[in-house]
């Protein structure tokens, strides 16, 4: 099934009684994941929901759609997964390439551009690893 695109983006909602907990600056934040529209209005970082409410995220847990993983699951720019090139695996981060300008899964040495290629997610660089 070819990716359709979606303007979806996810971020972090801080909340003291979140049922998750993420690392940011070394730190333990609670909170919850949210999705949908990223808005912006100089003082604000929010995500409107499918519902309509606004919550305010940290702008640094922000992260576009880019796919779907082999197993439907969906995949959003800061996500740790594992890239199948020729037959090997590649552990790494999604992020956006100047060098191929569109989405790629970075590792410690390559990066790999993530159209037309199975990829599977793992995780995020803010939770630990599933």
């Amino acid at each position: 099934m070819k990716d359709e695109k979606r303007y979806l983006f996810r971020g972090f909602h801080k909340r003291n009684d979140g049922s998750e907990t993420i690392t940011l600056d070394d730190e333990k934040v609670k909170g919850e994941w949210v999705y949908g529209c990223y808005v912006y209005d100089k003082q604000n970082f929010s995500i409107r929901d499918m519902g309509y409410e606004y919550k305010a995220v940290l702008p640094e847990t922000v992260g576009q759609w880019v796919t779907t993983d082999g197993f439907f699951k969906d995949i959003f720019v800061g996500d740790i997964v594992k890239i199948e090139i020729n037959g090997r695996y590649y552990k790494g981060i999604v992020e956006y390439s100047k060098r191929y300008t569109g989405y790629a899964v970075k590792t410690t040495c390559e990066e790999f551009l993530i159209a037309n290629r199975a990829v599977y997610l793992i995780g995020n660089i803010w939770e630990d690893e599933q």
